[in-house]
């Protein structure tokens, strides 16, 4: 695997409020992983399965939208102790996540599949400083919309910008978001998580139940 360092591109629009002061919007698209990024490898930290996490990216194109799909691997001392697809769909406006498939350490069984009947915004192109966003749905057995199994509420919140250093390198004026999660099924958790321009997510501190685990970015890779 060859490292690829990924320039930056700020992407940025000011508008006026009803007050006249004038406030930054941030486009999600400026701080997703690049198109010709093929794998992300992170280091965790103890608190849950795996010291090491690869997340391998693919997108398809549907009309004007793109549909990605996040393979995430969770490894401990190089070998699998997780497995899962998780499927986003983005678009002008949004990238929104539309389900989960988990699937077995090896990645060869499918062990269920969590569709969200109405898809939640993870980012959006219109992100401003205090912003908030998010939705709550129902969640189906990913084969019958009918079949409802769990519900989901999400709530994000852009807290605004700092610069973070990780293994991979320093960056500055990095979007701040946090997250919060209830679900039986797709879990309980809240989660910092600090997004780069030209690069997407660097580092990630997540919390379940009282255990808190770190993510920072060690490289990526390209063809």
């Amino acid at each position: 695997m060859k490292a690829l360092r990924i320039g930056t591109v700020v992407g940025v629009l000011l508008f006026a409020s009803s007050a006249g002061a004038w406030a930054a919007r941030y486009d999600y698209r400026d701080y997703e992983t690049p198109a010709n990024v093929t794998q992300k490898h992170y280091s965790m930290s103890a608190g849950m399965c795996g010291d090491a996490e690869i997340v391998e990216f693919s997108r398809q194109p549907v009309g004007t939208d793109t549909l990605l799909t996040k393979t995430r691997i969770r490894t401990n001392a190089g070998v699998n102790c997780q497995y899962d697809k998780l499927h986003f769909q983005e678009s002008a406006y949004a990238v929104s996540w539309r389900r989960t498939d988990k699937y077995d350490p090896s990645g060869a069984v499918l062990l269920s599949s969590n569709r969200l009947t109405k898809p939640i915004a993870r980012a959006t192109a219109f992100m401003e400083v205090g912003a908030t966003w998010g939705s709550a749905t129902e969640v189906d057995d990913g084969v019958n919309p009918n079949n409802i199994v769990d519900h989901v509420v999400e709530t994000n919140i852009l807290l605004g910008l700092e610069n973070v250093t990780v293994p991979y390198g320093a960056y500055t004026g990095c979007l701040k978001i946090h997250t919060s999660r209830m679900s039986r099924t797709l879990g309980n958790f809240v989660m910092v998580s600090w997004r780069c321009a030209g690069i997407g997510e660097v580092k990630r501190i997540q919390g379940f139940g009282g255990t808190m685990v770190r993510w920072e970015l060690l490289g990526v890779t390209a063809p």
